[in-house]
Protein backbone atom coordinates (compact mmCIF):
# COMPACT_ATOMS: atom_id res chain seq x y z
CA UNK A 1 0.00 0.00 0.00
CA UNK A 2 1.45 3.58 -1.52
CA UNK A 3 0.02 6.46 1.06
CA UNK A 4 1.30 9.84 -0.88
CA UNK A 5 0.91 12.83 1.89
CA UNK A 6 1.01 16.62 0.21
CA UNK A 7 0.15 19.64 1.88
CA UNK A 8 -1.38 21.16 -1.12
CA UNK A 9 -3.76 18.34 -2.01
CA UNK A 10 -7.79 18.39 -2.12
CA UNK A 11 -9.80 16.49 -4.50
CA UNK A 12 -12.37 18.36 -6.73
CA UNK A 13 -15.71 15.70 -5.71
CA UNK A 14 -16.85 16.69 -8.83
CA UNK A 15 -13.86 16.11 -11.27
CA UNK A 16 -11.42 12.71 -10.95
CA UNK A 17 -8.08 14.46 -11.56
CA UNK A 18 -6.06 16.02 -8.73
CA UNK A 19 -5.52 19.70 -7.76
CA UNK A 20 -2.88 20.96 -5.98
CA UNK A 21 -3.96 24.34 -3.63
CA UNK A 22 -0.99 27.04 -3.14
CA UNK A 23 0.83 25.41 -6.01
CA UNK A 24 1.04 28.92 -7.63
CA UNK A 25 4.79 28.94 -7.65
CA UNK A 26 4.87 26.30 -9.77
CA UNK A 27 3.13 27.58 -12.35
CA UNK A 28 6.51 28.85 -14.13
CA UNK A 29 8.63 26.72 -16.26
CA UNK A 30 10.94 24.79 -15.16
CA UNK A 31 14.34 24.96 -16.88
CA UNK A 32 16.39 21.15 -17.79
CA UNK A 33 19.36 20.86 -18.94
CA UNK A 34 20.87 17.40 -20.08
CA UNK A 35 24.14 18.19 -19.88
CA UNK A 36 25.30 20.72 -17.62
CA UNK A 37 26.63 18.20 -14.42
CA UNK A 38 29.16 16.53 -17.32
CA UNK A 39 32.30 15.93 -15.41
CA UNK A 40 30.99 16.21 -12.13
CA UNK A 41 29.06 13.85 -9.70
CA UNK A 42 25.79 14.40 -10.70
CA UNK A 43 26.45 13.66 -14.72
CA UNK A 44 24.08 10.58 -14.55
CA UNK A 45 21.34 12.45 -12.80
CA UNK A 46 21.24 15.13 -15.54
CA UNK A 47 21.51 13.03 -18.85
CA UNK A 48 19.54 9.91 -17.54
CA UNK A 49 17.23 12.01 -15.65
CA UNK A 50 16.46 14.27 -18.89
CA UNK A 51 15.76 10.74 -20.95
CA UNK A 52 13.00 10.28 -18.22
CA UNK A 53 11.56 13.98 -19.04
CA UNK A 54 11.06 13.09 -22.36
CA UNK A 55 9.46 9.83 -21.90
CA UNK A 56 6.97 11.17 -19.07
CA UNK A 57 6.13 13.67 -21.81
CA UNK A 58 5.28 11.44 -23.48
CA UNK A 59 3.56 8.60 -21.20
CA UNK A 60 1.81 11.61 -19.26
CA UNK A 61 0.77 13.65 -22.21
CA UNK A 62 2.35 16.54 -21.18
CA UNK A 63 1.54 19.80 -23.20
CA UNK A 64 4.46 21.74 -21.64
CA UNK A 65 7.20 19.52 -22.58
CA UNK A 66 9.14 21.66 -25.24
CA UNK A 67 13.00 21.71 -26.45
CA UNK A 68 14.48 24.90 -26.12
CA UNK A 69 18.24 26.61 -27.40
CA UNK A 70 20.16 27.56 -24.58
CA UNK A 71 23.24 29.58 -24.70
CA UNK A 72 25.87 31.66 -22.64
CA UNK A 73 25.65 34.93 -23.26
CA UNK A 74 28.30 37.56 -22.84
CA UNK A 75 26.57 41.31 -21.20
CA UNK A 76 29.68 43.00 -21.57
CA UNK A 77 30.82 41.98 -25.14
CA UNK A 78 28.90 43.21 -28.18
CA UNK A 79 28.52 40.80 -31.36
CA UNK A 80 30.39 41.85 -34.62
CA UNK A 81 27.81 40.10 -36.63
CA UNK A 82 24.79 41.87 -34.62
CA UNK A 83 21.63 41.77 -36.84
CA UNK A 84 22.65 38.55 -38.36
CA UNK A 85 20.58 37.38 -41.01
CA UNK A 86 20.56 33.68 -39.48
CA UNK A 87 16.80 33.82 -39.83
CA UNK A 88 16.61 30.65 -37.10
CA UNK A 89 19.10 32.46 -34.86
CA UNK A 90 16.70 35.84 -35.05
CA UNK A 91 13.59 34.18 -34.39
CA UNK A 92 15.12 32.69 -31.21
CA UNK A 93 16.67 35.16 -29.63
CA UNK A 94 15.39 38.93 -30.67
CA UNK A 95 15.48 39.74 -27.08
CA UNK A 96 19.51 39.40 -26.85
CA UNK A 97 20.18 40.12 -30.29
CA UNK A 98 23.40 42.27 -30.39
CA UNK A 99 25.41 40.24 -27.28
CA UNK A 100 28.18 37.94 -27.98
CA UNK A 101 26.72 34.55 -27.17
CA UNK A 102 27.91 31.04 -27.46
CA UNK A 103 25.20 28.04 -28.03
CA UNK A 104 25.88 25.26 -24.62
CA UNK A 105 26.42 21.38 -25.26
CA UNK A 106 23.43 19.07 -24.82
CA UNK A 107 19.95 19.39 -24.79
CA UNK A 108 17.62 21.85 -23.02
CA UNK A 109 14.00 21.77 -22.34
CA UNK A 110 11.56 23.26 -20.74
CA UNK A 111 8.39 21.94 -18.32
CA UNK A 112 5.28 23.02 -16.14
CA UNK A 113 6.04 21.50 -12.72
CA UNK A 114 2.27 21.80 -11.53
CA UNK A 115 1.35 20.20 -15.16
CA UNK A 116 4.27 17.57 -14.44
CA UNK A 117 3.21 16.94 -10.34
CA UNK A 118 -0.52 16.70 -11.32
CA UNK A 119 0.42 14.45 -13.93
CA UNK A 120 2.22 12.07 -11.99
CA UNK A 121 0.02 12.39 -8.75
CA UNK A 122 -2.78 11.44 -11.23
CA UNK A 123 -0.82 8.71 -12.58
CA UNK A 124 -0.01 6.96 -8.80
CA UNK A 125 -3.88 6.96 -7.83
CA UNK A 126 -4.95 5.36 -10.78
CA UNK A 127 -2.51 2.70 -9.98
CA UNK A 128 -3.99 2.39 -6.45
CA UNK A 129 -1.93 4.58 -4.44
CA UNK A 130 -3.65 6.86 -1.69
CA UNK A 131 -3.42 10.49 -1.70
CA UNK A 132 -3.84 12.11 1.50
CA UNK A 133 -3.97 16.31 2.58
CA UNK A 134 -1.22 17.44 4.83
CA UNK A 135 2.57 17.61 5.99
CA UNK A 136 3.92 15.13 8.56
CA UNK A 137 5.14 16.89 11.63
CA UNK A 138 6.23 13.91 13.71
CA UNK A 139 7.96 10.34 12.83
CA UNK A 140 6.85 7.59 15.02
CA UNK A 141 9.62 5.48 15.77
CA UNK A 142 10.45 2.46 19.00
CA UNK A 143 13.66 1.62 20.12
CA UNK A 144 15.87 -0.92 17.54
CA UNK A 145 19.40 -3.13 17.62
CA UNK A 146 20.40 -0.55 15.07
CA UNK A 147 18.68 2.75 16.66
CA UNK A 148 14.78 2.69 15.80
CA UNK A 149 12.25 2.00 13.35
CA UNK A 150 9.24 4.00 12.23
CA UNK A 151 6.16 3.18 13.09
CA UNK A 152 4.14 5.72 11.00
CA UNK A 153 3.92 9.55 10.95
CA UNK A 154 1.71 12.24 12.73
CA UNK A 155 -0.09 14.95 10.60
CA UNK A 156 -0.49 18.01 10.75
CA UNK A 157 -4.38 17.53 9.70
CA UNK A 158 -4.89 15.84 13.25
CA UNK A 159 -3.80 12.19 12.25
CA UNK A 160 -1.02 10.05 12.71
CA UNK A 161 -0.97 6.69 10.34
CA UNK A 162 1.04 3.69 12.08
CA UNK A 163 2.16 1.17 10.70
CA UNK A 164 1.85 -2.30 12.86
CA UNK A 165 4.07 -5.34 13.07
CA UNK A 166 1.48 -7.06 10.58
CA UNK A 167 1.63 -3.86 7.60
CA UNK A 168 -2.11 -2.79 8.55
CA UNK A 169 -2.64 0.58 8.49
CA UNK A 170 -4.32 2.30 11.36
CA UNK A 171 -5.41 5.58 12.38
CA UNK A 172 -5.34 7.34 15.79
CA UNK A 173 -6.44 11.30 16.14
CA UNK A 174 -3.99 13.45 17.70
CA UNK A 175 -4.28 17.19 18.22
CA UNK A 176 -2.23 19.11 15.19
CA UNK A 177 0.03 21.66 16.41
CA UNK A 178 -0.03 25.11 15.42
CA UNK A 179 1.25 26.09 11.80
CA UNK A 180 3.95 29.21 12.43
CA UNK A 181 4.72 29.76 9.06
CA UNK A 182 4.52 28.50 5.35
CA UNK A 183 7.24 29.02 2.42
CA UNK A 184 6.85 28.27 -0.89
CA UNK A 185 9.66 27.75 -3.79
CA UNK A 186 12.54 27.21 -1.31
CA UNK A 187 15.25 25.11 -2.90
CA UNK A 188 16.69 22.70 -0.48
CA UNK A 189 20.03 22.48 -0.72
CA UNK A 190 22.88 19.92 1.33
CA UNK A 191 26.08 21.43 2.89
CA UNK A 192 27.84 19.89 -0.20
CA UNK A 193 25.75 20.91 -2.75
CA UNK A 194 25.00 17.03 -3.63
CA UNK A 195 21.63 15.80 -3.04
CA UNK A 196 20.36 13.70 -0.54
CA UNK A 197 19.36 10.02 -1.57
CA UNK A 198 19.16 6.97 0.52
CA UNK A 199 18.19 5.52 3.73
CA UNK A 200 18.76 6.96 6.80
CA UNK A 201 21.42 5.96 9.01
CA UNK A 202 20.62 4.45 12.32
CA UNK A 203 16.41 5.02 11.57
CA UNK A 204 15.14 1.47 10.00
CA UNK A 205 12.49 2.86 7.61
CA UNK A 206 13.43 6.22 6.33
CA UNK A 207 14.25 6.71 2.85
CA UNK A 208 15.42 10.21 1.72
CA UNK A 209 14.94 11.87 -1.35
CA UNK A 210 15.59 16.00 -1.04
CA UNK A 211 17.84 18.48 -1.54
CA UNK A 212 17.89 18.76 -5.35
CA UNK A 213 18.52 22.52 -5.15
CA UNK A 214 17.95 24.49 -8.68
CA UNK A 215 17.95 21.02 -10.47
CA UNK A 216 15.24 19.87 -8.46
CA UNK A 217 12.56 19.06 -11.56
CA UNK A 218 15.77 18.17 -13.96
CA UNK A 219 16.87 15.56 -11.72
CA UNK A 220 13.30 14.54 -9.88
CA UNK A 221 12.52 11.16 -12.20
CA UNK A 222 15.39 9.72 -11.57
CA UNK A 223 15.54 10.75 -7.87
CA UNK A 224 12.52 9.98 -7.34
CA UNK A 225 12.58 6.35 -9.83
CA UNK A 226 16.33 5.50 -7.23
CA UNK A 227 14.37 5.98 -3.87
CA UNK A 228 11.29 3.62 -5.40
CA UNK A 229 13.68 0.72 -5.80
CA UNK A 230 15.45 1.42 -2.63
CA UNK A 231 11.96 1.55 -0.72
CA UNK A 232 11.47 -1.91 -2.18
CA UNK A 233 15.30 -3.39 -1.36
CA UNK A 234 15.51 -3.66 -5.39
CA UNK A 235 19.29 -2.04 -6.98
CA UNK A 236 18.47 1.93 -8.33
CA UNK A 237 19.26 2.41 -11.66
CA UNK A 238 22.16 4.73 -10.94
CA UNK A 239 25.18 4.18 -7.82
CA UNK A 240 24.01 7.07 -4.92
CA UNK A 241 26.97 5.61 -2.98
CA UNK A 242 27.97 9.42 -3.39
CA UNK A 243 24.45 11.20 -2.52
CA UNK A 244 23.48 8.76 1.11
CA UNK A 245 22.86 10.69 4.13
CA UNK A 246 25.09 8.77 5.96
CA UNK A 247 27.84 10.86 4.48
CA UNK A 248 26.93 13.63 7.48
CA UNK A 249 27.00 10.79 10.24
CA UNK A 250 30.89 11.89 10.81
CA UNK A 251 32.37 13.07 13.77
CA UNK A 252 33.81 16.62 11.27
CA UNK A 253 30.43 17.18 10.33
CA UNK A 254 28.75 16.69 13.49
CA UNK A 255 31.70 19.53 15.09
CA UNK A 256 31.56 21.92 12.06
CA UNK A 257 27.49 22.33 12.64
CA UNK A 258 28.00 22.54 16.60
CA UNK A 259 30.36 25.00 15.63
CA UNK A 260 27.36 27.31 13.51
CA UNK A 261 25.27 26.77 16.23
CA UNK A 262 23.33 24.19 14.36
Amino acid sequence: QITIIDLRFSRNSSSPTTTLNGAGFLDREAFLSESWGDGTATERLHRSSFRLHETLSKELGLKSFRYLPAFEVNIEQKRTNAGSTDAADADALPWIDGWERTPLPGRSAQVNPSELTNALLDSAVEKGAELIGGSVEELCTRPDEDGAVVTGVRLSSLRTFLRSEKEELEEQRVDAPPRIHIHACIRPVSPDSYPILGPLPNVRGVTVCTAGGPWGITWGPLMGLCAAKLVLNDDPPMNVRQFLPKRFDTMVYRTLMKQRGR
